[in-house]
């Protein structure tokens, strides 16, 4: 179970529209309110590459063949029950340096013979650890220092792959650290319906109190609107496909699950006998 707790809080945007004349709408009353939940992430994610490189295709395959194999089985000699791992994407490239442990160069190709082509064969790993949120600090630091240095000592490319060579290579120039290690929370759907009923039920409360300062009585709502502004909010990088059901984030650190709503409530009138001021509240002189 996803430890989770809630943090409520509310920016108002308050609009009164009244009846005037034939074209007289019943009135109403806009207010926005925004409910968060933090959440505590309970798995944790490694990406590692299985890499190979050869100029004729078929040796590339065996050396990649091996090296996967023993990148697997370093890993499973580990014992970690909680440890799943999943093959992820297969690439073949051709070209220098495809592996991505440095940066490419073009040059103006000169007029002489043609250099060989490289073919290099990549499989990208996902190690996935589930539970976390049930480890100390120290166990899991402990969990993760293990898992990079067998995959380390296997051979494998740790990180995501970016993609392009020369951007890696002018990231970690600029002295940029790249995070190799992602924290999700998994079913995360759950957290942010919690999140729209909180957003909700604040809203409602301001409305009910604006309403009773107009000295009318609070009707149903009329329309309620996501603003631009409510987020799923995932820190680091992008969660893969953009999936709604899980956080991710490159901290290990509560993650906030934000919604903001926009809420419009009817205003019916109220009778005098029931008008209730609030304490404090100044009444205009006829």
């Amino acid at each position: 179970m996803t430890h989770a707790r809630a943090v409520m809080s509310i920016g108002a945007v308050v609009l009164l529209s009244f009846a005037s004349g034939a074209e007289a709408q019943q009135p109403s009353i806009t207010v926005s309110g925004t409910g968060e939940v933090l959440a505590r992430p309970d798995c944790l994610e490694i990406d590692v590459r299985a890499a190979a490189s050869a100029e004729i295709t078929g040796d590339a395959v065996v050396k990649y063949q091996d090296a996967l194999r023993r990148i697997q089985g370093a890993l499973a000699k580990l014992g970690m029950k909680e440890l799943t791992i999943e093959q992820r994407d297969l690439r073949f490239a051709s070209g220098d340096d495809e592996s991505g442990q440095g940066p490419v160069f073009v040059v103006q190709p000169q007029p002489a013979a043609a250099a060989k082509s490289t073919i290099h064969v990549t499989r990208s790993l996902r190690l996935l650890v589930r539970g976390i949120d049930k480890l100390s600090e120290v166990d899991m630091v402990g969990m993760i220092s293990k898992l990079l240095d067998t995959a380390k000592d296997a051979g494998a490319i740790v990180g995501r792959s970016t993609g392009s060579n020369m951007f890696s290579h002018m990231v970690e120039e600029n002295g940029d650290a790249t995070a190799v290690v992602h924290f999700i929370v998994e079913n995360a759907e759950e957290l942010r319906e919690e999140a729209y009923r909180k957003a909700f039920a604040e809203a409602k409360t301001r409305a009910q109190r604006l309403a009773r300062l107009a000295g009318a009585r609070l009707g149903k709502a009329i329309s309620v609107d996501e603003t631009e502004t409510s987020v799923m909010t995932v820190y680091g990088a992008p969660t893969a496909g953009h999936d709604k059901s899980r956080l991710s984030s490159d901290r290990f650190t509560d993650i906030p699950v934000r919604v903001t709503l926009r809420v419009q409530f009817a205003l019916d009138d109220e009778k005098p006998e029931d008008a209730k001021p609030e304490k404090g509240s100044v009444h205009a002189a006829p």
